[in-house]
């Protein structure tokens, strides 16, 4: 499993990044706009970057 570097934007807030499954993460990136966010990729999950909360309902089995 690959991780990735997630950053979401909300209009008006700070950036919040995280690090994820990169599958995971595309599916977020994905849905984002559906709640008004916007939200990025890279191959650059640094280790000090918080995991993405709640990140198992973006897993399919």
């Amino acid at each position: 499993m690959s991780e990735c570097h997630l950053r979401v934007l909300f209009d008006g807030f700070p950036p919040l990044d995280y690090r994820a499954d990169c599958d995971a993460a595309q599916r977020f990136v994905l849905a984002a706009p559906s709640v008004g966010a916007t939200a990025f990729l890279n191959d650059d999950p640094h280790d000090d970057l918080p995991p993405l909360p709640c990140a198992r309902l973006w897993r399919w089995p």
